[in-house]
Order: structure tokens, then sequence, then C-alpha cells
């Protein structure tokens, strides 16, 4: 098994945030980043990187979330906030 989440806070910079509703998103939908990122084709570890706030996901990421959760795409992905950096 591995590490448990960093903890991420409402009051953290921004990345943190989409980063925790990236990863709520993923848990509910009872995924492992690996089956995000290959159902998405990026890396695991973009992914990693994105839930622990370290960098900030594309559009492409976002795009990607919404389509697997059945809804037409939109410029807030996963109905997350996304700020147009890559």
């Amino acid at each position: 098994m591995g590490r448990l989440p960093r903890a991420l806070t409402p009051e953290a910079p921004a990345r943190d945030e989409f980063g925790a509703e990236l990863r709520r998103f993923r848990l509910a939908s009872g995924l492992t980043q690996r089956e995000l990122a290959a159902g998405s084709w990026l890396s695991q570890e973009l992914v990693a990187e994105v839930e622990k706030g370290q960098r900030w996901a594309s559009w492409y990421l976002a795009t990607r979330c919404d389509l697997r959760r059945g809804r037409a795409a939109s410029s807030r992905g996963c109905g997350l906030r996304w700020n147009g950096s890559a």
C-alpha cells in the first residue's frame, strides 16, 4: 500500500485546492491514480503531482475528467477551477 495522502487545506494555494478536488473526484469514482492516468492517456506521476499541488493540471486533464464522468467537456473540467496554466 502507498503512503497516506498529504493533507491539503482550503487556505493553501489554488494548486493545492485543485489537487484536493481532483483527488476527491478520483476517489469518488473508485479510481487509482494509475487508472485515471491510463484512461486519460497521461502518466500516473503527472496525476500524483497535480493531486499534491506540485503542478497545475492542464485543460486536457480537466476535460478528460469530465469525459470520465460522462459529462460534456467544459472549461471547468471535473467541476474543478482551472486557471489556464499548464
